[in-house]
């Protein structure tokens, strides 16, 4: 269980985040060029290492992406699968089959799309959930993309607040979505951050990635921020690596370089 780290406290990255089984609703904005990738298969780490159980639902990356990653991190999905500690709702390739289909009205009636994929996430948590008593977490990455592929804002949000309250809050969920800048309050807010600012509202726990505002850097990529209702935010900076990333707190890459 979460409770039991079993050495994941030293790991910097997952040290800071805290994930609890208290924490019922994680959201992950990505904001503008930065990719927050990396806090998603960080996240798979630890619930595998906790012997928790994962959902999963990729809207963003090929399940061979998520399987390379995880190897490099010291886990393997698809033995995850083979062993029922994860289940996979592949979104990428149910929406390439939609679409390719002749005879498909996805772009006519994408509401009863986002219909069918809630009922196949539920079918899986029944799944899971009868052969365990463990946590589990259902993680959807990205959701955004359901925006992009012409789902309008209010099928989303009713799509979030199913996912929400998933098995009476049974199982934690964690969503990772895509922000778009904009320049200033007078313009009218991009639907991507009406979702986000939504679920930051309402999460447990919020992780943004962004890039550096001021711009980019060869020891820097990025920065995290990680809030808690009532508490002080956490801020990182990262370093994205071919195996991983390192974190830091500001000020301590330069002053590495100094010494």
């Amino acid at each position: 269980m979460l409770g039991q780290l079993s050495g994941l406290e030293l790991n910097p990255l997952l040290s800071a985040i805290k994930l609890t089984s208290n924490d019922k609703i994680i959201c992950v904005r990505e904001v503008g060029l930065a990719d927050s990738n990396f806090i998603i298969t960080y996240l798979m780490k630890k619930i595998f290492q906790t012997h928790d159980k994962l959902i999963f639902v990729n809207f963003h990356n090929t399940l061979d992406h998520y399987q390379l990653v995880g190897k490099k991190l010291g886990f393997d999905l698809l033995n995850k699968v083979q062993v029922g500690d994860a289940v996979i709702v592949d979104m990428l390739k149910n929406v390439e089959e939609e679409i390719s289909n002749e005879d498909s009205k996805f772009f006519e009636n994408s509401e009863e799309f986002v219909e069918k994929l809630f009922c196949r996430i539920e079918l899986k948590a029944d799944e899971i959930i009868s052969t365990n008593d463990n946590q589990t977490f259902l993680i959807i990455d990205d959701l955004t993309h359901l925006l992009d592929i012409g789902v309008n804002i209010e099928c989303v949000v009713k799509f979030i607040t199913r996912c929400c309250n998933l098995k009476s809050n049974s199982v934690s969920v964690v969503i990772n979505n895509h922000v778009s800048p904009y320049e200033s309050n007078d313009e009218i807010l991009p639907e991507d951050n009406i979702i986000a600012n939504s679920l930051s509202y309402i999460s447990d726990l919020e992780i943004e990635v962004a890039p550096l505002q001021t711009g980019h850097s060869k020891d820097v990529s990025g920065v995290i921020n990680i809030t808690r209702p009532g508490e002080v935010i956490t801020k990182l900076h990262y370093k994205a690596y071919d195996r991983g990333i390192k974190t830091f707190k500001p000020g301590e890459s330069l002053m590495n370089l100094l010494k």
